[in-house]
């Protein structure tokens, strides 16, 4: 039968395509929605280290992720106070390693809606285009496609991110994947803000795995707020097999 064919090539297909990263490891990040001012840069540095993760190369040449540590740097500019245009550049390190490995960059736009307009809220859109490697996951050209919803009251903060990705480029190009994270956070009054944040890989869209398949995080994060330097750490637990068991992730920026 023409249909069952089709099903079991596509199959196929799926199973000899190295899997990737649903939710990506080198940014682990919740937008809130901020930016920087009007004709001023930020810098960032994101580290995120697979304290224990897998073990076993889920295809030939990969770098598995157990005790795998990546570092972004992340340069950023406000074209205007509504307009910031920003970089990554990714550097993996495995424990034995004599050097790190290139592993990819992304360019991205961010617009955010002038606070003036939307109250408590803020509203905004990342879209990123970007390009990884072969040993951690796709050396594909792809997309990610940001909106950002931010409440904040008092003491409390509360962010969505309902992220759509998808490759431009590869056998799997132009099918979205769905990647929610959300984060919610307390003022201390201390100059620290405690809270979690969740994140998830959900799959293709249109045909999303069994729950033990996804990728689910939780995160007790800590952030520094009106600092010197903005400051995220965190301490992350997956929730499921496929799912990496710890990780401990850093944001550490400033604003020129």
């Amino acid at each position: 039968m023409p249909v069952l064919r089709a099903s079991i090539a596509t199959a196929l297909l799926l199973a000899t395509v190295g899997p990737a990263f649903a939710v990506d490891p080198f940014e682990v990040q919740i937008y809130e929605g901020d930016i920087n001012d009007p004709g001023h840069a930020g810098l960032e540095l994101h580290s995120n280290f697979t304290a224990a993760g897998r073990r076993m190369a889920a295809f030939k040449g990969e770098a598995v992720p157990h005790h795998m540590l990546r570092m972004t740097l992340e340069p950023s500019f406000a074209v205007t106070r509504w307009w910031e245009l920003g970089a990554y550049l990714q550097t993996a390190f495995a424990l034995g390693e004599p050097s790190a490995r290139w592993a990819g960059f992304k360019l991205r736009s961010k617009f955010i809606m002038p606070r003036g307009h939307t109250g408590d809220f803020t509203f905004g859109i990342n879209i990123e285009v970007g390009r990884g490697v072969a040993a951690l996951g796709s050396e594909d050209w792809d997309t990610e496609i940001r909106p950002i919803a931010a409440w904040t009251r008092g003491p409390w903060l509360v962010a969505f991110n309902p992220i759509i990705g998808w490759a431009l480029s590869g056998t799997l190009h132009a099918a979205p994947e769905f990647e929610p994270g959300i984060k919610a956070r307390f003022d201390t009054g201390r100059h620290w803000g405690v809270g979690v944040e969740y994140y998830a890989g959900l799959g293709v869209v249109s045909n999303v795995p069994a729950a033990k398949a996804q990728e689910h995080f939780l995160y007790l994060v800590a952030d520094l707020l009106d600092g010197p330097v903005d400051l995220n750490l965190g301490l992350g637990r997956g929730l499921t097999e496929a799912s990496d068991d710890w990780t401990v992730k850093t944001i550490v920026g400033y604003g020129f």
